[in-house]
């Protein structure tokens, strides 16, 4: 290469670096390439009239005054950090490295100068947010535990120490598991929890009972997810614990009050019903008496009516608190027995009328998915009828047929009372939204059959008998599921879903419970669902069998451990828009 050639590459090097160059001769700038002056907002050729101190800040330059002697001398070969003052007065900071080269054959020092203004400025909002999300950390009222792969405990704040009752050092290093009772039914649950977030999922809002230093216990809710992720892997595992005790210990006693409360309603209904049977037969011997005048027999009368009455009421507010509390299962049943002790109740109250039924059926035994109180229903839409009839003789048409290809059946109540007007026909299976005195209909009657057909998955509703003309009576149309027996699937399947539990496992019942609430929503009788327990040996499946417990078979999809409410949702709603395949 000619000298020349060799020339061009010296003054092209430094041009293309991206660090500041300077070449110092007895603390004179020889030599600045064009990222330098850039750096400090200078021409290149303003530069070669000034000295290095010229351009440093001036608290600096007073600060390293024994170091800039050293470097003129050639002395310096370690790397160090300053201040410049940029031409247009701002200070920036440099960290230079210094070397000894020769320039123009004599020894200089060339200096390798990096801005590193931005790098310190995110290094202390770093610090800053390390700061602040320190102290967030350590005055958090939730307690944040830092766990290994293992459930091992690596880090807590004071929270956690404070709910644990003990300092950070007897914590940190234990297994999670050394706060969980020993006598829980729940075995191995940091274990549990753990293996979840290992498979990727996030663990939210289960409820676990874990003990203090002193061995006092409460109950926590907690959650877990990933942390430190190295290549798609949990590194470390953060766990969350809220102290739910208190939540816990009101909703037992609110349970127990409630199981107090039912206690005494039971108590008091049975006796206000046993006072009215008494009352009822003293009525009915004094009215047997031929001394009795004529007009005082009329008033018996209204006596004894007004007594059933309550009694009706007391019935009917039990059953409404019996299906709120604890609804019947659902059962195959028969209408006919019902219609007929139905008509032959309603008719026993009214002793100066008389009940004519007529009823066209489809069959003389048609089922539907019902229960005891299945009679009430028709019960409350005739003794209406007859009470708000005014002839002797009350007429009642019942039709029943079955619809939509047999899965449900419609029975229909006609009647020729006085009907009832538009703008009530929406209101008379609501009496409690509904209290004013004028009410068409008073009582709880048909607001009993609302909640009767609602917990069957049914509907009812009123209608003109003759469309438009309210004034010539109503028409109540109720519709229940038809009774379907069970019938194989094509897939040869005993049901549609296996839910396969185990008592120990701590994700098996917040599941199942977050999976019936999905069936009720969106109306699908629970029998869809068989519940397999592993630990059960008749069953023939063993929890080793299973990626993780609880493990749910939706057809050809297969859920696993912790599932999110919107997996479970989804899950079942691709079952029901799938057909179903034949072996």
């Amino acid at each position: 290469m000619t000298d020349q050639k060799c020339e061009d590459w010296r003054f092209l090097i430094p041009e293309i670096v991206n660090d500041g160059l300077l070449v110092l001769l007895d603390g004179d700038i020889m030599f600045a390439n064009r990222a330098f002056a850039d750096m400090i907002h200078y021409e290149t050729d303003e530069l070669l009239d000034l000295v290095f101190e010229d351009i440093m800040e001036p608290m600096s330059r007073r600060q390293h005054k024994a170091l800039i002697d050293d470097l003129y001398d050639g002395e310096v070969k370690r790397e160090f950090n300053t201040r410049f003052q940029t031409k247009v007065g701002t200070v920036i900071q440099v960290e230079i490295k210094p070397s000894q080269v020769e320039f123009d054959n004599e020894l200089a020092v060339l200096l390798v100068v990096r801005n590193i203004s931005d790098q310190l400025a995110l290094e202390t909002a770093m610090i800053e947010l390390e700061n602040r999300f320190a102290s967030l950390y350590d005055k958090s009222p939730i307690a944040y535990f830092t766990l290994s792969r293992d459930g091992v405990i690596e880090q807590i704040n004071l929270e956690a120490e404070k709910l644990l009752g003990c300092e950070g050092s007897e914590i940190v290093g234990r297994n999670l598991n050394d706060f969980i009772p020993e006598d829980s039914k729940m075995k191995d649950i940091a274990g549990q929890l753990v293996r979840e977030v290992l498979r990727g999922k996030n663990v939210t809002g289960i409820e676990i009972p874990m003990k203090k230093k002193d061995g006092k216990l409460f109950w926590a809710n907690v959650s877990s997810r990933p942390l430190n992720t190295d290549g798609g892997h949990a590194a470390e595992i953060a766990f969350t614990v809220i102290d739910v005790t208190a939540r816990r210990q009101y909703e037992e006693r609110m349970e127990l009050e409630k199981q107090r409360a039912d206690l005494y309603l039971d108590l008091m209904t049975k006796d206000l019903n046993y006072i009215n049977q008494n009352a009822l037969f003293e009525l009915e011997v004094i009215s047997m008496s031929p001394e009795i005048p004529e007009e005082l027999r009329s008033n018996i009368r209204k006596t004894s009516w007004n007594i059933r009455r309550a009694s009706r009421m007391i019935a009917n507010m039990t059953i409404i608190l019996t299906i709120s509390n604890a609804a019947p299962i659902p059962q195959k049943t028969n209408i006919s027995p019902h219609l007929t002790r139905a008509i032959r109740e309603a008719d026993r109250d009214f002793e100066t009328k008389k009940l004519v039924v007529k009823k066209k059926m489809s069959s003389d035994d048609m089922f539907v998915t019902g229960n005891a109180y299945l009679w009430y229903i028709f019960f409350n839409i005739a003794h209406n009828t007859l009470m708000y009839t005014d002839s002797e003789e009350v007429k009642l048409d019942i039709r029943a047929k079955y619809i939509e290809r047999g899965t449900m059946v419609r029975l229909e109540f006609s009647d020729w009372g006085p009907g009832i007007p538009d703008d009530m026909k929406r209101q008379i299976f609501r009496r409690e939204e509904n209290t004013q005195e004028d009410t068409v209909l008073k009582g709880l009657g048909l607001t009993v059959v609302d909640r009767i057909v609602t917990e069957l998955n049914g509907s009812v509703h009123v209608q003109d008998r003759v469309s438009g003309q309210p004034e010539k009576g109503c028409k109540v149309v109720v519709e229940l599921p038809a009774w379907l027996e069970d019938e194989e699937t094509p897939c040869g399947k005993e049901t549609c879903i296996t839910f396969y539990k185990s008592e120990h496992c701590v994700f098996c019942e917040p599941v199942m419970n977050t999976l019936y609430g999905i069936f009720d929503e969106l109306m699908i009788n629970r029998s869809i669902m068989r519940i397999i327990d592993v630990e059960d040996p008749a069953s023939g499946v063993s929890a080793d069998e299973l990626p993780a417990l609880p493990a749910i078979h939706f057809c050809e999809e297969e859920l696993a451990g912790f599932v999110s409410d919107e997996d479970l949702r989804s899950a079942v709603l691709k079952m029901l828009m799938m057909p179903c395949q034949e072996e």
